[in-house]
């Protein structure tokens, strides 16, 4: 029989980051004008053997790979996704959902800094479509990724909302584990995830993608050349496709929701009743 852990924890950040990606310097929501060829300024302090401190070095520039330089993914950075790819079941009031290894993988080349509410973008997002809607992803002629055709008004996730729906998550066994730790020397208790806001609908056919959220990000997927005055401007505005257009997709799976029968579909069956006492009924009449 297994025994409850008191200890065990699940801790769950907006974020996560590791190595030069934490040097940069603009915050979330001032990316506008932000070149999508991220530079990131570092220095050296050298430290005398008498224990004083040298004068910092010159510094200099270092480029860092951005959203427009990603042409793909291996597949085996994704450990799990929500439902299973062909699941026919699926329940319709559960959102759909993707989880990677690493766990800084959705703001790995987001060129910005978290904003003082902490805050940050991913630089790929989940997007749900019903096959009514959009066509399955197809490798066209002079692209670099498989592609679908979005007809004008097609439903999608508001970017400027995006850091709402990726998260890293840690878990903890015992009380003396702290979550920077885990998140640096513990791969097998840590994660990250991104969701899809859509609510879904029953007995319905499902695309599932995952696209890129920066429009040099979607450029390069689409094998467009990357301009070098090319801005971090979203892969798309608003939650609709304001005109026909191509969205490049990293990985994609196909799914199915069931009937509406699930406890949530239950709860809402309940009507309220009242119950009267004899006394009490004796006393409205």
């Amino acid at each position: 029989m297994a025994v409850a852990n008191p200890d065990l924890k699940y801790d769950f950040m907006p974020w996560a980051r590791r190595g030069l990606a934490r040097a940069h310097t603009h915050a979330q929501l001032a990316m506008d004008g932000v070149s999508a060829l991220p530079n990131v300024t570092i220095g050296l302090k050298l430290k005398g053997t008498g224990g004083s401190n040298m004068e910092d070095t010159p510094t200099v520039d270092l480029k860092l790979l951005g959203p427009g330089d990603v042409i793909g993914i291996d597949p085996r950075v994704i450990v799990r996704v929500e439902p299973r790819a062909n699941n026919h079941d699926f329940e319709p009031n559960y959102l759909a959902a993707i989880e990677f290894d690493t766990p800084d993988f959705p703001w790995l080349f987001t060129p910005a800094k978290a904003d003082a509410n902490d805050r940050l973008a991913p630089w790929l997002a989940l997007v749900v479509f019903s096959r009514d809607e959009v066509a399955d992803p197809v490798l066209r002629p002079g692209r670099v990724l498989p592609s679908t055709l979005l007809p004008t008004n097609t439903v999608l996730p508001d970017l400027s909302e995006s850091w709402m729906w990726a998260h890293a998550q840690v878990v903890r066994y015992a009380a003396s584990q702290q979550v920077h730790d885990m998140l640096q020397n513990a791969p097998s208790k840590n994660l990250s995830r991104l969701v899809c806001p859509r609510r879904l609908q029953a007995n319905k056919s499902y695309i599932a993608c995952l696209v890129p959220a920066f429009k040099p990000g979607l450029d390069a997927a689409l094998g467009k050349p990357l301009d070098t005055n090319a801005t971090l401007t979203p892969a798309w505005s608003g939650s609709q496709a304001q005109t026909d257009f191509e969205l490049a997709c990293y990985y994609h799976w196909t799914f199915s929701t069931g009937p509406a029968g699930d406890f949530e579909t239950l709860a809402r069956r309940l009507k309220a009743c009242l119950l009267y006492t004899s006394d009490a009924a004796d006393e409205l009449r």
